[in-house]
């Protein structure tokens, strides 16, 4: 039989453990909802970055289209698009012009799985994509225009932003 002083120093010692325990447990369950809340926040900022990449490569398409429809190969970047607007694959195959930045919302389309700004056929991504050209040095000695692809989404209650800036030149020969 175990005498009293040996049983308390019995239940300090269970005590201690279960505290011990506790205080792991509840760490590891922190560092957990930790790491998926930043799995989140990156990996949505994968999509983002993507979404902007993509819509500088429309604009390039854009400007490429442009030099082949015509005889005038100085017309690369019209006027007309030295603006903020919205552009996608869809528009970009119908051979339609930019879109209006009030419908800057993307959408995903059930059947083609396509990012777009037209809800016809398709679910909120609940990204928006803004396209900007500024035209300041589009006639000066090298010609280029920066072209900017703004993404905004929501992310856990936060508005989140990925922003992409290149140079377009215009390297077709004069």
């Amino acid at each position: 039989m175990q005498s009293s002083s040996q049983q308390g120093l019995t239940l300090i010692g269970v005590l201690v453990a279960t505290i011990i325990l506790s205080i792991i447990g509840v760490s590891a369950s922190q560092l957990l909802t930790r790491s998926e809340r930043v799995a989140e926040v990156a990996s949505s900022e994968f999509v983002a970055s993507n979404i902007a990449r993509e819509g500088l490569e429309l604009v390039r398409a854009m400007r490429d289209n442009n030099w082949f429809q015509g005889d005038d190969e100085t017309e690369w970047i019209g006027e007309e698009l030295c603006a903020e607007f919205t552009y996608d694959t869809a528009a970009a195959r119908a051979g339609d012009g930019p879109g209006s930045v009030d419908d800057a919302a993307l959408f995903i389309d059930k059947q083609t799985h396509e990012w777009g700004h037209r809800t016809g056929n398709g679910d909120d991504s609940g990204y928006s994509r803004v396209l900007e050209i500024n035209c300041d040095e589009r006639n000066s000695e090298i010609p280029y225009v920066t072209v900017t692809s703004t993404i905004r989404w929501e992310v856990r209650g936060q508005e989140r932003d990925v922003v992409l800036k290149e140079r377009l030149y215009n390297w077709m020969p004069v």
